[in-house]
């Protein structure tokens, strides 16, 4: 079992309210410190996601006019390897389906979150993400 007690979230959300109730669902968990760095613009985030030193990233599906799956799907094809989940305030089959096609690990409707939810989701994203490593690493091996 996977459990880290100081989790690196990087936040791309071009909405300032939106960081702030994150940090506040984020700051209801207990046993887990979160340190949040936001960034706020497309190309922002790309560089962020891709400098190596965050555990998660949560993306908005939205930033301004460009979409947060463009920029997941132009960080995978950059081989940036960060589990990331994508935060929405579209609460449609279609946008889920896309987001888990463009390669996000969950996707969770913002007017529905909560600390609980939010945390949970972390963890098995976490943990998901160190299982594929695990196997990736001993694919290799052998």
């Amino acid at each position: 079992m996977f459990y880290q007690k100081l989790i690196r979230i990087l936040l791309i959300e071009d909405d300032e309210d939106d960081y702030f109730l994150t940090q506040d669902l984020l700051s209801e968990i207990q046993d887990v410190e979160f340190v949040i760095d936001w960034v706020n613009s497309y190309e922002e985030g790309i560089t962020a996601m891709c400098s190596g030193v965050h555990d998660i990233c949560l993306l908005d599906f939205r930033l301004g006019g460009r979409s947060g799956l463009n920029l997941l799907r132009e960080t995978t094809r950059q081989r940036c390897d960060m589990p990331v989940i994508v935060l929405t305030g579209q609460d449609d089959r279609m946008t889920d389906l896309e987001s888990m096609k463009a390669g996000a690990a969950d996707y969770l409707v913002k007017d529905r979150l909560d600390g609980q939810t939010l945390e949970r989701s972390i963890r098995y994203t976490l943990e998901h993400h160190r299982l594929e490593k695990a196997l990736r690493l001993s694919e290799q091996r052998t």
